[in-house]
């Protein structure tokens, strides 16, 4: 099969930029444009930075600032199966991420970090 010369995927959520990531892998030589109409890709996944501060009162005397980042979004990944956790593991730590899976529930999570 001869690969295309460009393929234009719509919407850059998860599951346009998972497609996007595999095509360029699979097919390194296709042009990929990713088309969204929000002005970040991620889709409902995001993350905020968020100033914080601590009165003393609940901070064992001494008041604390800082900053924390809240993500919001799906709750998590859940592939269907081992198959399916075990591309999901690969794909996240080609990320550059740690990862392991961890079955819960009937399905096999994806624990990783930052």
């Amino acid at each position: 099969m001869i690969p295309p010369k460009h393929v234009t995927i719509l919407g850059a959520g998860l599951t346009g930029l998972t497609t996007a990531y595999r095509l360029t892998t699979r097919m390194p030589g296709t042009k990929v444009t990713l088309i969204d109409s929000a002005k970040r890709t991620g889709g409902w996944v995001d993350s905020t930075q968020q100033k914080i501060a601590i009165p003393s009162n609940l901070a064992d005397g001494e008041g604390m600032e800082g900053e924390v980042v809240t993500e919001s979004g799906p709750r998590s990944i859940r592939p269907r199966g081992s198959p399916g956790a075990a591309g999901m593991l690969k794909l996240v730590r080609r990320g550059g991420r740690s990862a392991r899976a961890c079955p819960h529930g009937g399905y096999w999570h994806i624990l990783a970090q930052s």
